[in-house]
């Protein structure tokens, strides 16, 4: 007659286990826990992936001889008459560049899609300073033209001539519809953001200046100025001047763009 079934198990889980090195612990006949030898690791293999995704940890350097003060250093502080102490700023005095070509990308697609990221940047920002200003032009402002509204399809603000890039950036021409206008007074509505826009500067006779208007028009109490040109000391070197252009080329373009203006503005 053969063992009885828990006979039969014990004798079974010996035998298996006795192959692979472990230990087994027996309290019934139908409860088995089972106690495995530790397992050896070999050498990792080298991280390949996104360096940001990196999981190798960096043993933290010794201390410097002599070492670092770890006690606080006292500072006397005064309500007033501090000397020493230069023209009193605004806490929104520091603000950000965007180049033009990008800001379908940097604060939204158009005026109902805005790109919450930034949102809740210049949200955190104006907790702290009260208003953020910010910079809309650069390299693709100089040759940036407004186009009437829809007439870029998909709804999208603004296209790139990607067949007519010029200088050493490489820096296409830019179409832009007044929905992008509309796209930074949406965004100023919500969080309290303040302009400088550039006016497109490589044609000069005349100026192109329909972004005056319509920025005045569409931001409101919103804009704080216009940037006449961007780096026109590399004009010449980009191609966009001649090699002679200089401060008294740029002079007489600043006369002939506040003659065809008609009126002073702030740039």
């Amino acid at each position: 007659m053969g063992p009885s079934p828990p006979s039969r198990l014990l004798l079974g889980l010996t035998l298996f286990f006795s192959l692979t090195h472990a230990t087994v612990t027996v309290y019934t006949p139908t409860q088995v826990v089972f106690t495995t030898a530790p397992a050896v690791s070999g050498t990792p293999a080298a991280y390949t992936g996104v360096a940001a995704y990196n999981p190798g940890t960096l043993s933290p350097p010794p201390l410097p001889s002599p070492t670092v003060l770890t006690n606080p250093i006292p500072i006397n502080l005064q309500n007033a008459g501090t000397p020493g102490l230069g023209v009193k700023q605004k806490g929104s005095f520091l603000g950000f560049s965007i180049e033009m070509s990008v800001t379908n990308q940097v604060l939204g697609k158009n005026s109902t899609l805005l790109q919450v990221p930034f949102l809740n940047l210049m949200a955190n920002i104006v907790q702290r300073a009260g208003s953020v200003m910010v910079r809309v032009g650069g390299n693709s402002q100089e040759s940036a033209h407004l186009v009437a509204m829809g007439e870029i399809l998909n709804g999208r603000v603004l296209s790139k001539n990607l067949t007519g890039v010029t200088g050493t950036t490489q820096t296409p021409p830019l179409d832009f519809t007044p929905d992008l206008l509309y796209m930074m007074r949406n965004i100023s509505e919500l969080v309290n953001v303040h302009w400088f826009l550039g006016i497109p500067w490589f044609t000069t006779t005349p100026f192109d200046l329909a972004i005056v208007p319509a920025a005045t028009s569409i931001l409101g109490p919103y804009p704080l100025g216009l940037q006449a040109r961007n780096e026109p000391d590399m004009y010449n070197l980009h191609g966009h001047r001649p090699a002679t252009y200089g401060p008294y080329g740029y002079g007489g373009e600043i006369s002939d763009f506040l003659t065809q203006v008609g009126f002073w503005c702030f740039f």
